[in-house]
Parts: C-alpha cells; sequence; structure tokens
C-alpha cells in the first residue's frame, strides 16, 4: 500500500519525466556497521526477497503494458559496506552468493518481474568460473570484476538464467570509477 500510494505522488508529480525510482534496497543487512542498514528490510534473504517483491509491484502497478513508475532494485550484489564501496571487492563463494545474496534479487525478477536493476560499485570476487567467447572457463585474476562490468552477474546470471528482460543502471559514479 506504501508503494502504491508513493507511486501514484511520483506519477502524478512527475508525469513526464523521472518515471524511474531507485527503490528498493534489498541488499541483506549482513554488518550492522554498513552505513545504509535503515534503507534495507534485514538480514534474512527470503524475508527481503517477499518484502522487496511487493514493493516492486506496488510501484510498478499491476498493468503488464502500462508501469506506473520502473522501480529499480538495488545493489547488485554483495553490496554491504559503504565506506569505500567505489574500491573495494566483495570475496564471496558461489553457496554464500546463491543462497544469501542473490535471493532477494532473483525473487523480484522472477516474481514481481521488476524492470530495472541498479549495479552495484563494488567488485565482486567469487569461486565460480565464468565462460569466455569460446566457452572456455576462467576466473577472474584482478581479485574481482566491478559488478556494473561483471557478465557473470548481468548476463549469466541475470539475464539468462533468471530471464530478466528490463535494463541496469550503474550506481550513480559507478563507470566513472570502474577502472
Amino acid at each position: 500500500d506504501v508503494a502504491w500510494a508513493t507511486s501514484d505522488e511520483a506519477r502524478a508529480k512527475n508525469s513526464r519525466y523521472n518515471l524511474s525510482y531507485y527503490t528498493p534496497t534489498i541488499n541483506v543487512a549482513r554488518d550492522p556497521r554498513w552505513g545504509r542498514n535503515e534503507e534495507t528490510y534485514g538480514e534474512d534473504p527470503y524475508l527481503t526477497g517477499e518484502l522487496g517483491t511487493e514493493f516492486v509491484r506496488g510501484m510498478e502497478g499491476e498493468d503488464e503494458k502500462y508501469k506506473k513508475i520502473i522501480a529499480t532494485i538495488k545493489h547488485f550484489a554483495a553490496n554491504n559496506y559503504e565506506q569505500g564501496r567505489q574500491s573495494t571487492t566483495s570475496f564471496v563463494t558461489e553457496k554464500n552468493m546463491r543462497e544469501y545474496y542473490l535471493p532477494a534479487f532473483e525473487m523480484c525478477v522472477r516474481k514481481a518481474g521488476v524492470k530495472s536493476l541498479m549495479a552495484a560499485y563494488n567488485a565482486l570476487s567469487t569461486d565460480i568460473t565464468e565462460k569466455d567467447a569460446n566457452n572456455k572457463g576462467y576466473k577472474d585474476s584482478h581479485g574481482g570484476l566491478p559488478c556494473a562490468a561483471n557478465r557473470m552477474l548481468l548476463t549469466d546470471i541475470l539475464r539468462t538464467e533468471w530471464g530478466f528482460n528490463g535494463y541496469v543502471t550503474s550506481d550513480c559514479a559507478g563507470l566513472s570509477v570502474i577502472h
């Protein structure tokens, strides 16, 4: 109900511009020292996914063709560190990624059909072997690939595995700090 009312007001105020809103934050609150915990739904991936899914539905509305506004779920993925977030790498295992960091995002994609997703500033290093253009396996050799340019996250998992057909945006200065 809150998201429905919020999107009604946003649509009324900005009927021609700014119809894409950077919300909801569905990072799981893994570390209480992260400066943005108050934006999240907590540390439970399932609860975060359920709340995120309903929030997206409220923001975007029920019409498949005409969205009230576009919700942009954020920050994809393994983002829970505020200080230096533009230059850090999250080191996680595939198991941790699949069981903890990705479920809320996957639920919003599969159940709510969210149309936009924001890639996180941080780089990501996992034990998942990626594939190059010749379908040969490789691992990143630089301690992590920035989420805004991470093919494993944005193509292999998000688009191919989950069927996401919306658009991806970088976190505000994400592309300028990518290198």
